[in-house]
């Protein structure tokens, strides 16, 4: 907790992405938020809580239906962006 009383997100780098690389089909998406959920539980996170990165806009989706904020990263700017509103809105 900061001074000013707020709760700030807590960062966790997860090695998701080699098994995040082929999201797409139903069966691939079904393992995807099998990962999410295992990487929540792991490190005792809640979905509105974290926030997801990814240049591949089909694994933000499986985050995203399970109610993690996402970015779709595109360049730093508009990354740095959305995650500012996403900041400014806890």
């Amino acid at each position: 907790m900061k001074q000013d009383g707020k709760k700030r997100p807590r960062a966790v780098a997860a090695p998701a992405s080699s098994a995040m690389d082929d999201v797409g089909g139903s069966r691939s998406v079904r393992r995807a938020l099998e990962i999410f959920e295992f990487l929540l539980k792991r490190y005792g996170l809640t979905a509105a809580q974290t926030v997801f990165i990814d240049d591949n806009a089909q694994n933000t989706e499986a985050a995203r239906a399970l109610g993690i904020h996402t970015v779709w990263f595109k360049n730093a700017g508009q990354c740095e962006s959305e995650l500012e509103a996403i900041f400014a809105n806890r």
